[in-house]
């Protein structure tokens, strides 16, 4: 028969990452930079499993239904409590918490509450893949603005928000970025906000990576410094404790919660049985020790991929140097057609992932690649490495 989709679908196709996953399909010995997963080997699995029996065991009237909205009461109080202790948000402030099924699904929320067709979403020059299908899905366009070191262009974000004036709101992750790696210094935090207040712009503060950090010294959150309720903080379990448990979760001022939480025209929460197992879970172990144990597994494997891509990459390929998180992004000289470059590569068996995938102007594709070093093997680090600076040692004139 003939579909009749909606407008709103017209551009929805698999993505170069999922395209490059169906590539490996069958191939055991692909290398996986391409996908942004956490290990598995971070997750405390025996710890989760007695907990879920236990919760099973004496709550399986109340964690086998259908969870409520705005989330499992112990728990958001834990998270509060965590958050409060970190210096995100204080004990007094007039700020709501609600448990979403993962911080991803706050995104859509905002999307939802805000975007109508034609609005526009500020973002980064490469931004996170999901900010790009939830802006498309509900017809918002994204507005790039260009990148330095240690954050956004503030000339240039002035210059967007002032000549886009259907802007609803600016989605970054400035925390280890996906998908660059970098962490915004305080003085471009300061002045983001700043700037959304002259210009009365909402943010979107994605942290899902900020607990990651191997390296350094931690930099306040963007939502540290709001006054006047205008930053949407989301983070999330998964990259801590358990991806697949799918728990997450929005600060937002009370005055927004309601519209906010609501969004989504069937409400979707949380399972009742996971947030009651990540309760126990900081409730009896010590999460902050637990989280150290992740940092130093990463920080073996990004310094494994710093030195590998040091060694193996021809001159004038430019890498971050990540302090935390799950990324890394390699900038190729302007003349490098990182399409074709990126199909030798899956030809090869290693899957990266080309800036054309975090692209918010489709006529901007860029000429870079996210690399990701949680999921694979030190081993396959190096390999990896050593197959992407031939292959780019060939495309470099």
């Amino acid at each position: 028969m003939e579909y009749k989709y909606a407008g709103r679908a017209r551009f929805a196709a698999p993505t170069l990452i999922r395209m490059a996953n169906d590539y490996a399909a069958g191939n055991p010995d692909f290398i996986f930079f391409s996908v942004g997963n956490p290990s598995v080997e971070t997750f405390p699995a025996k710890e989760l499993r007695e907990l879920a029996d236990e919760v099973l065991a004496e709550n399986y009237k109340s964690c086998l239904p259908y969870g409520e909205n705005p989330g499992y009461p112990p728990l958001r109080a834990l998270v509060r409590e965590r958050l409060v202790k970190r210096g995100i948000l204080k004990a007094d402030d007039d700020n709501d918490l609600f448990i979403t099924p993962g911080s991803g699904h706050g995104m859509d929320l905002m999307t939802m509450t805000f975007c109508d067709p034609g609005d526009e979403i500020i973002v980064e020059e490469f931004t996170y893949t999901g900010i790009i299908g939830s802006a498309r899905c509900m017809g918002a366009s994204l507005v790039g603005v260009k990148m330095e070191d240690d954050g956004m262009d503030m000339a240039d974000l002035e210059e967007k928000l002032r000549t886009h004036p259907r802007a609803k709101f600016i989605y970054l992750v400035p925390t280890f970025s996906n998908p660059t790696g970098i962490t915004w210094s305080m003085e471009k935090r300061k002045a983001l906000y700043a700037l959304s207040q002259k210009y009365d712009i909402m943010i979107y503060e994605d942290d899902p990576y900020g607990e990651l950090r191997y390296s350094g010294t931690p930099v306040d959150t963007v939502k540290s410094l709001d006054t006047d309720g205008r930053v949407v903080y989301a983070g999330s379990f998964s990259k801590i404790l358990s991806a697949g448990l799918r728990v997450g979760y929005v600060v937002c001022d009370k005055s927004l919660y309601t519209k906010l939480s609501c969004a989504a025209g069937n409400v979707v929460v949380a399972s009742n049985l996971a947030q009651m197992v990540m309760a126990k879970y900081m409730e009896r172990y010590d999460l902050d020790a637990h989280i150290q144990k992740a940092c130093d597994y990463y920080g073996k494997k990004a310094r494994a991929m710093k030195e590998a891509l040091d060694r193996c990459l021809p001159e004038g390929w430019v890498r971050t140097d990540p302090e935390g998180g799950l990324f890394m992004w390699v900038t190729a000289p302007e003349e490098v057609d990182a399409m074709e470059m990126w199909k030798e590569l899956l030809s090869m068996g290693v899957g990266l992932a080309p800036s054309a995938s975090f692209a918010p102007d489709r006529d901007n594709p860029g000429h870079a690649f996210r690399l990701n070093y949680s999921r694979p093997s030190i081993e396959d680090i190096e390999k990896g490495c050593e197959i992407f600076g031939q292959v780019s040692s060939k495309y470099t004139k």
